[in-house]
């Protein structure tokens, strides 16, 4: 039996093995066969197996319970060795390999054995085991990335990369997606059915659990799924991957047409048929909880008697959505919210008396300004009439006549006709402002 070259204490092994998937169906001889040759490597090399440990996970990225546990107990003292296939059995990321490499220098792990490959508690074992590790990071990286490649080049083939819907089939033999000949009739008629706009999606659901196809459970289908499915644009030979759709090499069992009517009807359900109840808003986004800090919100509530009378109120609360502080006050009604706004309000408000005097000093000052207001107008007039004399005696001094058309222009243009209209009448020798016009305007004007 091995010991420690050291301190002489029995090397007691946790016995590791792993396959990289939960899937029962997959790599079924893995941990069997794992396991056998362990076994008898152990027997061979007279190892003491402290208990045998099974995980089903890939080790891609941390956080493997049952590694996590193991590593936990050898900190613990409850074993101070690990066996295993290959050091990819135990990490295939950074961090969990760092910490295998971290318990043999603290001394928690004494030494790990692999059946394929060497591994001693040294300098050169410790340097061989992590590239061992990094090996198997890398591989890792590598296939998702080649996966990856393979599966776009698939899409852009037109071959749908996933577990095809309810109506077709996964053709394993030939890696392609055929109709499924029952269940697409099946799917065709929901369909038809939905897009007369007289179903609901309930009654969809329970066309196909009528026809067959249910949940994994063997339920009804939900509203959801039975969306999902009339929405799903791989009926019509189209697939999402990658956020983009991609043309299908296979054969769709939706009609272009019969599709966008189901969308339709989608869309229309969609809506609400009722008018959405309208809040009380008078106070809503103004006030705030003063216990939690929380804003407040409304609800009206309805009363309705036995007598048939029907009184309606109005209620506002705290809508307690703080994380911190759990919120306890109640809700009260909008008369007392007034009456508590009303209060707040007077203690800032002016005293009666100044609110006269401030009132008296404002109409003061309005009837001031309305004076000034109309001792301009007079003198804007006074300034216009002004002008028109002037205008009228330069006219008569050098005996223009009044059909002339530069007299029409220059007077036409010096003001606007409603002003001149609503000046007072000005004679000078048998000339006055409606002779002066000229005969449109003054037709116009009369």
């Amino acid at each position: 039996m091995e010991q420690t070259a050291t301190s002489g204490l029995i090397q007691k092994f946790f016995l590791y093995a792993r396959k990289s998937t939960d899937v029962e169906d997959k790599q079924v001889l893995s941990i069997e066969a794992q396991i056998t040759e362990l076994r008898a490597y152990a027997k061979q090399e007279g190892l003491q197996i402290a208990e045998e440990l099974i995980e089903k996970q890939s080790a891609k990225i941390p956080g493997r319970p049952v590694f996590n546990k193991m590593i936990s107990r050898i900190e613990h003292g409850d074993a101070n060795a690990i066996l295993a296939w290959h050091p990819d059995r135990l990490a295939r990321n950074s961090v969990d390999g760092g910490r295998i490499i971290y318990l043999l220098d603290c001394g928690h792990l004494a030494i790990l054995k692999f059946p394929t490959f060497w591994c001693e508690n040294t300098s050169q074992g410790k340097f061989m085991l992590n590239i061992a590790f990094g090996q198997s990071k890398y591989y890792v990286d590598s296939l998702s990335e080649n996966t990856k490649r393979g599966l776009r080049q698939k899409v852009r083939n037109g071959d749908y990369p996933s577990q095809a819907p309810i109506g077709y089939i996964n053709d394993s033999r030939y890696k392609s997606i055929v109709v499924d000949k029952k269940k697409s009739r099946v799917i065709r008629l929901a369909f038809q059915l939905y897009a007369k706009g007289e179903s609901r999606l309930e009654d969809i659901a329970n066309f196909l659990a009528k026809n067959g196809i249910v949940s994994r459970g063997g339920k009804i289908i939900s509203k959801t799924r039975a969306s999902f499915i009339l929405s799903n644009p791989f009926y019509i030979g189209l697939f999402k991957y990658g956020g983009e759709r991609h043309e299908g090499k296979y054969d769709p069992i939706v009609s272009k047409k019969l599709f966008d009517s189901a969308q339709e009807v989608l869309k229309l359900r969609s809506k609400p048929n009722h008018k959405p109840t309208i809040n009380p808003q008078p106070f809503c986004g103004l006030i705030s909880c003063a216990s939690c800090g929380m804003m407040i919100t409304g609800e009206y509530k309805v009363k309705k008697q036995k007598n048939g009378n029907i009184h309606n109120y109005t209620y506002y609360r705290c809508t307690k959505k703080s994380k911190v502080v759990k919120c306890s006050e109640p809700c009260i009604r909008q008369e007392e919210m007034d009456r508590q706004l009303s209060s707040l309000i007077k203690s800032v408000s002016l005293p009666p008396d100044w609110a006269e005097e401030l009132n008296r000093l404002a109409l003061q000052d309005h009837k001031k300004s309305a004076q000034s207001h109309s001792a301009v107008i007079e003198e804007v007039k006074k300034e216009i009439k002004s002008i028109i004399i002037l205008s009228i005696k330069s006219c008569e001094k050098n005996n223009i006549k009044k059909e002339s058309k530069m007299a029409r222009a220059t007077f036409a243009g010096a003001l606007p006709l409603i002003m001149i209209i609503s000046l007072e009448p000005v004679e000078f020798s048998g000339i006055t402002k409606s002779n002066f016009l000229p005969t449109s305007i003054s037709k116009e004007a009369a």
